[in-house]
């Protein structure tokens, strides 16, 4: 449904905004993101286990750092532009709700 409010998106916003509301297919995505990094950290483990080299260990972590820096880097590059989006649809119920 569109609202009076989408004309005053950026296209940017817009983007974001349809990002945020399909929950399935985000949901989807990262259950297979996550499923590819458990299979190579698993690798490097049975690496390690099976050539009894510790140093193997190092890709693990690696991929776990990657883990979780991916998600924290998106969120900072969206953390502004949510406060932004939500102050346009304020500003419009504000005007609704004074008419």
């Amino acid at each position: 449904m569109k609202s009076q409010i989408d004309d005053k998106l950026s296209e940017r916003e817009r983007e974001l905004f349809k990002v945020l509301m399909t929950k399935k297919a985000n949901f989807s995505k990262a259950i297979r993101i996550s499923l590819q990094y458990i299979l190579a950290a698993s690798i490097f483990v049975f690496l390690a286990i099976y050539d009894n080299q510790p140093l193997y260990s190092i890709g693990v972590f690696i991929i776990v750092i990657i883990v979780l820096a991916v998600p924290m880097i998106k969120s900072m590059k969206i953390k502004n532009e949510i406060p932004e989006i939500l102050q346009k649809y304020d500003n419009e119920i504000k005007v609704l709700k004074s008419k």
